[in-house]
């Protein structure tokens, strides 16, 4: 009886497994903004808001929201490679 509720155990937990691996991990659109702010606030960026994204085979991609010291607003989409490189290009400009 042991052995059967052992075996059963283990299939169940490799069942999860399974089932926790095929789970798309998200990226949470605050925390990238917050990283993002800190970095690009000495280049005069003051607020910084992103959309949640999924990370895939290829990385993610995200829209965030930028505001500058001169008054200027923009639309950025960032591209996050899987080895964690980040670039954006600006895809619209709200004076």
């Amino acid at each position: 009886m042991k052995v059967a509720l052992t075996i059963a155990f283990i299939a169940a937990v490799g069942a999860g497994a399974v089932v926790m691996a095929r789970r798309p991990t998200k990226l949470s659109g605050a925390v990238i903004a917050d990283d993002l702010l800190a970095q690009l606030k000495e280049k005069g960026i003051t607020e910084m808001t992103c959309a949640d994204s999924v990370i895939g085979k290829q990385g993610a991609e995200f829209l965030c929201q930028v505001g500058a010291t001169d008054g200027s607003h923009a639309t950025i989409r960032y591209t996050m490679a899987r080895s964690g490189q980040i670039k954006g290009e600006q895809v619209e400009d709200h004076r």
